[in-house]
């Protein structure tokens, strides 16, 4: 496992004070979660939380080895997931938690006056 120390959890804590600007939860989970029915995609994302090797990710989650890394890959190169070093072992870690309860959906329209979401979908009537 990683090294917990202050200074750790100090660049963690702004790795993803800094992911956040870079990547607003909405455009995060789109990269996570390209359609609805990737739920795997989003449990092996969070279980990339700094604990975890490749192998305890997709051993957890019963997911093809080949297809893991590649995934694995595209996430480092898009930026939300890291690798850390530790002795021998290579830990993930990703930018920062995504919440089950977050929208899949591009983020909600405000007006600047109410700041509770404005409904811009038309009523249908029947």
């Amino acid at each position: 496992m990683p090294d917990d120390s202050e200074g750790s959890q100090f660049l963690r804590i702004l790795i993803g004070l800094w992911a956040r600007q870079a990547f607003p939860e909405d455009q995060l989970r789109k990269l996570v979660m390209p359609t609805s029915r990737s739920g795997a995609r989003f449990d092996a994302y969070n279980l990339c939380d700094g604990t975890r090797t490749r192998p305890d990710v997709y051993k957890a989650l019963g997911l093809d080895k080949d297809n893991f890394n590649k995934l694995i890959n595209r996430w480092i190169q898009q930026g939300i997931v890291y690798e850390i070093k530790v002795g021998d072992k290579v830990y993930l870690n990703h930018v920062y938690p995504l919440p089950k309860d977050s929208k899949l959906n591009a983020p909600e329209v405000t007006d600047n006056l109410n700041p509770d979401p404005v409904d811009t979908q038309p009523e249908l009537g029947m």
